[in-house]
């Protein structure tokens, strides 16, 4: 007698499909999204705008004051001095004095100096809501846009032969967003630039006001050097 078996000994496992789902169509879901984050990544634009607390000025006006002048500069945020932005910020204010024409000789770090600058810039923004903002921001691929603001404060202390003879204030900021598509925005107006910008700015007020004094005896004679 013929014994007959069966074709298939083992049934073949079953694998539930569930309507509309390929199998292939979570690669292309995983390709679409990671396309989706380089685009996000790559359009993604930082753009910095000016307070505009205090006028703009130029140069303009300026004269030379037949005297030499010392300086010192640095810079702190949060309470924190930032070398490598206070040697930045050392050389925009020798920059600032030379293209002034004010003075000659320009020298460093001489408090006794017939005349004396002592420049403190501070940022007094909020690193903290900044950060968790960028949190959020870039949770949703930028697509949320997020702003923060750095509050700069300058003062200038000028000293005649070591005697302080009046300290000088000024406020200004600049407010930064993030957003997809801003990248097309960004020309000229990048975080960095825009802060260059205010520095030189509230320097060259200064100066306008140092000259004003100087001219009307508020400082005192300063004997030249």
């Amino acid at each position: 007698m013929t014994r007959r078996t069966s074709a298939t000994r083992f049934p073949r496992q079953l694998t539930l499909v569930r309507p509309g789902f390929h199998p292939r169509s979570l690669g292309r879901r995983a390709a679409a999204a990671a396309a989706i984050a380089i685009v996000a990544v790559t359009t993604a634009g930082c753009v910095a705008f000016a307070g505009r607390q205090l006028p703009e000025q130029g140069m303009q006006g300026l004269k030379p004051q037949d005297i030499g002048v010392a300086y010192d500069a640095e810079w702190f945020s949060m309470g924190v001095q930032n070398a490598n932005v206070t040697a930045a910020f050392s050389v925009a204010v020798r920059d600032n004095l030379q293209e002034s024409g004010m003075f000659s000789p320009i020298t460093q770090g001489n408090p006794r100096a017939p005349l004396y600058l002592d420049f403190t810039m501070k940022n007094e923004g909020s690193p903290g809501l900044a950060v968790l903002a960028g949190i959020i921001s870039g949770l949703t691929l930028t697509i949320i846009p997020v702003s923060a603001t750095d509050n700069y404060i300058l003062s200038v202390e000028v000293s005649r032969e070591g005697r302080a003879m009046k300290t000088y204030t000024y406020e200004d900021h600049i407010s930064t967003w993030i957003q997809l598509f801003l990248v097309f925005a960004m020309a000229g107006r990048t975080p960095q630039q825009v802060a260059e910008n205010t520095y030189d700015n509230m320097v060259r007020t200064f100066l306008h006001d140092l000259q004003r004094d100087l001219g009307s005896g508020a400082l005192g004679a300063v004997a030249s050097p």
